[in-house]
C-alpha cells in the first residue's frame, strides 16, 4: 500500500536538526547561515551569512540556495530553487536536518461562512480551507470540474476564493489563478455553471461581517487604519516581507518578481508616494528590466502575490489593490504608516 502523502497546504513543517529538536517553518521561511539573526545559526566557516532559507511555497515548502558553499537537498546539489517533500533531507555546512510535515490538528469550530450550490447543498467554511474540484484531496468533490478548481479561506474575517480555472464572480469574467475577496450576497461560478456536471455556481449566503468596503478588515476596522509598519529585506532570489497590524507583526518570503513588485510599490518614483497608485508603465520597466511584458504579466503577479499573503493569514486582497478597471496597483498603507526597504 502507498503511503499517504500529507497535504502541504494541511500541515505544520518544521525542520528537525540533528539533535532532536525542530524549527517551525513559518510563512517568513526558515533561514539558515552564519548571521546572528538567522533562524539557525550555523557555526561552520565554511557556511555563508545567508546559506539557505526553506519557505512554503503556494504548492508546498522549497529550499532556496543562498550561499557560496554548496546547498544540498536529498544529496543533490540546489542551484536556485526546489521543492521538498516530507521526509527531504537539507544539508548546508556543518549541518544535516531532514524536514517533516505534521497535519494540522481539526478543531471543533462551526464555520464562519456558508456556502450554497445553487439549487443544492449548503457547506460550511471555517479554521481549515475548503477546495471544491473532481480530485481526489479536494474538499468538495465534484465530478466533471480540474482538482482544486476553487479554493475558500477564511481571512481576517474575509471570505477569500482562488480560482485554480477560469471563473466568475457577480458576473464578472475571473482568469484562472485570480485571488478575490467575497461577502456575502457574491455568487461565483466555475467551469460551466449551466452544467452541474462539469461546473458549479455558488453563492454566499453568510458569515463574517457585512464587508461594505474593499478594505474592510479585522475588527470591523479598514486595513488602512491598523497596518503601522512595512519593511521588505532583500535576500537571494526574493526577500522577507514584515508587516505590522494593531500591534501584531506577521511576516513572510516573497520569492523573485513578487518581491520586486513589492519593493517598487513601496519605493515609488516621485511624485508618486509610498500607498498610492503606481501606473502599470511605471511598475513594467522596473520589474521586468528589458524585457517584454504588459498589463497580464502584472495581473498574474498581482494574483501570486495575494495568494501569497492570504497562505500567510494577511489580506492580501486589500492589502494589494488594483485600480478600477487596471492600469495601476498600490500597496495599502496607514496613514503615517513608516516604510523600509533594505
Amino acid at each position: 500500500m502507498l503511503a499517504e502523502v500529507p497535504d502541504p497546504l494541511a500541515s505544520t513543517w518544521w525542520l528537525q536538526l540533528p539533535d532532536g529538536s525542530r524549527r517551525r517553518i513559518e510563512p517568513s521561511g526558515c533561514l539558515l547561515g552564519r548571521a546572528a539573526d538567522c533562524d539557525v545559526v550555523l557555526v561552520s566557516q565554511d557556511a555563508s551569512r545567508r546559506q539557505a532559507l526553506v519557505y512554503l511555497g503556494a504548492e508546498g515548502p522549497h529550499v532556496v540556495a543562498m550561499g557560496r558553499a554548496a546547498t544540498l537537498l536529498d544529496g543533490t546539489p540546489v542551484e536556485t530553487s526546489r521543492p521538498c517533500v516530507d521526509g527531504s533531507r537539507v544539508e548546508v555546512p556543518g549541518l544535516q536536518c531532514t524536514l517533516l510535515a505534521e497535519p494540522v490538528s481539526s478543531r471543533d469550530e462551526e464555520p464562519s461562512w456558508v456556502l450554497e450550490r445553487v439549487g443544492g447543498a449548503f457547506f460550511g467554511v471555517g479554521e481549515r480551507p475548503l477546495t471544491i474540484g473532481g480530485g481526489s484531496d479536494d474538499g468538495l468533490r465534484i465530478a466533471g470540474l480540474p482538482a482544486h478548481a476553487l479554493g475558500f479561506r477564511v481571512v481576517s474575517d474575509r471570505l477569500v476564493v482562488e480560482f485554480g480555472v477560469d471563473g466568475t464572480i457577480d458576473g464578472r469574467s475571473v482568469a484562472a489563478g485570480a485571488v478575490e475577496g467575497l461577502r456575502p450576497g457574491s455568487r461565483i461560478g466555475a467551469g460551466d455553471p449551466a452544467d452541474p456536471t462539469h461546473g458549479i455556481a455558488l453563492r454566499v449566503i453568510d458569515g463574517g461581517r457585512q464587508h461594505d468596503a474593499t478594505t474592510r478588515g479585522v475588527g470591523g476596522r479598514t486595513l488602512e487604519e491598523h497596518v503601522t509598519q512595512v519593511a521588505l529585506e532583500f535576500l537571494p532570489h526574493g526577500g522577507r516581507l514584515r508587516l505590522t497590524t494593531a500591534g501584531r507583526e506577521r511576516s513572510l518570503y516573497l520569492a523573485d518578481r513578487r518581491c520586486d513588485l513589492v519593493a517598487c510599490l513601496l519605493q515609488p518614483p516621485a511624485p508618486l508616494s509610498p500607498g498610492e497608485f503606481v501606473p502599470d508603465d511605471v511598475l513594467l520597466p522596473r520589474v521586468w528590466p528589458g524585457k517584454p511584458a504588459d498589463r497580464t504579466a502584472i495581473n498574474v503577479l498581482v494574483h501570486r502575490l495575494r495568494r501569497d499573503l492570504v497562505r500567510a493569514g494577511i489580506d492580501g486582497c486589500a492589502l494589494v489593490e488594483r485600480s478600477a478597471g487596471g492600469g495601476a496597483t498600490r500597496f495599502t498603507l496607514g496613514r503615517g504608516a513608516s516604510v523600509e526597504v533594505r
